[in-house]
């Protein structure tokens, strides 16, 4: 039995998402292809268009044959810990082969020379780096220069052209990549990695292609969704939907007009998925950043000084302080984290800061960054300035087998039941299959971790339950997800 992996997110699943689990079948030749998949939140720091059963429904209906849970503490860290962590718990499993991700770049011999680099850190790119952050550079942008440095400059070093270094570090894919290989080697994992150019719009392309052929980006398909809404749940006049003639595949909205765009959008996501996901936002709307800005006020006006921030994930000196400063200019989530963009601190960056203060999600007293163990800790702060990096140091705290992890299986293919057995067979950390089972499971920091997930996760659902009057659902209550695959 050879089985591929795919971590994702899914937000929302298209058909990019589906070709990469139709090329990692043939070309690994894999009997099952299972994706780790974000929760409710995901890596840009922000809350998921809809729910993660929705999401992988959606992954089940179109290529996948097994869905695991993401902790919303890794998904929604730095690329360094949301490859690390979810490679991690993929080597757990015992039993997975291959970790298929897609890149821009599709060349897996540079990706390895870039990782190799930036694991081993030469002194040639740690005397360029210390520069850079000496400078007040961004950490991103700070390693991209001494990368670039080393790469085009060091003898010991496989030569690199400049573009090509500026390419793989500036575009998103390419940069998980990187983590990807970085952790496989750090964690001495017997994976092997198998990347896939990118097909499609490029990642942060958000205006939908007009080449109904071109594949759209999630983002474009996001932003669409968003602007066919009405502060995000969507009104029964101007929901989409697919008319029965799907001879000729019109799609129009329910006030008649033809919408070109929205036919793209359809086309760009496959169609038993498409159903599950119209069905999800007519009965739920969907869900936006801007959704978080009454309990993230609420976290800001509780302030009595910076200190009082000391401990949260991803937060800094410098950012804290920003934050106090002005947290009188608030009016949402979005605005306020534009507010307190500067030339060392990245968009994202700063959304994570903001999506864990208002989860609550703080970092171990060692690990500023978050990304090691979540019970017990105490009130602790980055000394460093906001371009300190993300150190992987802190990773190492959190060595495999520490008992932090486990498995949530958020669904499965009914006809692919005997993956299921494999991996609670061949697995060394707790499978969960029933949420509800999860406290009997677990015990310390890896029960913590699912304590923690099950809050944030009720949250996400009760502020999804308000927009739109449908009942909430606990997430201990919900039960594992088996899908019934239409008949041929």
């Amino acid at each position: 039995m050879t089985i591929a992996a795919v971590i994702a997110e899914f937000n929302p699943f298209h058909n990019g998402h589906a070709y990469l689990a139709k090329m990692a079948r043939e070309l690994t030749g894999a009997d099952f292809v299972i994706a780790i998949m974000s929760g409710d939140y995901v890596q840009r720091g922000v809350p998921a268009i809809v729910d993660r059963e929705t999401r992988c429904r959606m992954a089940l209906a179109a290529g996948y044959d097994l869905v695991l849970a993401y902790p919303t503490r890794f998904a929604s860290a730095s690329a360094e810990c949301f490859a690390a962590k979810a490679v991690e718990i993929l080597s757990h499993l015992g039993c997975v082969d291959y970790l298929v991700f897609g890149s821009e770049n599709g060349d897996l011999t540079a990706l390895n020379v870039v990782a190799d680099t930036l694991s081993d850190e030469p002194p040639t790119y740690k005397e360029a780096l210390r520069r850079a952050l000496k400078n007040g550079l961004s950490f991103p942008t700070a390693r991209a220069l001494a990368l670039e440095e080393a790469l085009t400059s060091d003898s010991s070093l496989m030569k690199m052209e400049h573009s090509d270094v500026a390419t793989l570090l500036s575009t998103p894919n390419n940069i998980l990549a990187l983590e990807y290989l970085k952790a496989i080697k750090r964690l001495k994992v017997n994976i092997k990695p198998v990347t896939i150019t990118r097909a499609g719009q490029a990642y942060h392309d958000e205006a939908l292609p007009d080449d109904d052929t071109q594949m759209p980006s999630a983002s474009a398909i996001r932003a669409y969704l968003e602007a066919i809404t009405s502060n995000g749940c969507c009104e029964s006049s101007r929901i989409i939907y697919r008319t029965t003639d799907t001879a000729n595949a019109a799609h129009t909205n329910i006030s008649g007009g033809n919408d070109k765009h929205l036919n793209n959008t359809l086309t760009g996501i496959p169609a038993e998925a498409l159903t599950i996901l119209e069905a999800d936002i007519r009965a739920r709307g969907i869900m936006h950043e801007n959704d978080l800005s009454p309990i993230l006020a609420e976290k800001l006006w509780s302030l009595t000084c910076p200190e009082d921030l000391m401990g949260i994930a991803d937060m800094t000196v410098d950012l804290g302080n920003a934050i106090f400063k002005k947290r009188q200019t608030f009016t949402d989530f979005a605005a306020f984290a534009e507010v307190l963009k500067s030339k060392n601190l990245t968009r994202t960056r700063i959304n994570r800061a903001l999506l864990h203060l208002t989860l609550g999600i703080r970092a171990q007293s060692s690990d500023p960054n978050g990304t090691a163990a979540i019970s017990s800790v105490s009130p602790v702060m980055s000394t460093g300035s906001s371009s300190e990096p993300e150190s992987s140091e802190s990773l190492n705290r959190n060595p495999v087998g520490d008992g932090l992890l486990y498995a949530q299986i958020l669904g499965f293919r009914k006809d692919k039941a005997a993956l299921l057995k494999t991996i609670t067979a061949q697995t060394d950390i707790p499978v969960i299959t029933r949420p509800a089972d999860g406290p009997a499971l677990l015990t310390g920091e890896a029960l913590a971790l699912f304590r923690e997930e099950e809050r944030v996760t009720n949250l996400y659902e009760s502020l999804r339950s308000m927009k739109s009057g449908q009942a909430m659902r606990p997430a201990l209550s919900r039960p594992v997800i088996v899908f019934m695959p239409a008949e041929p």
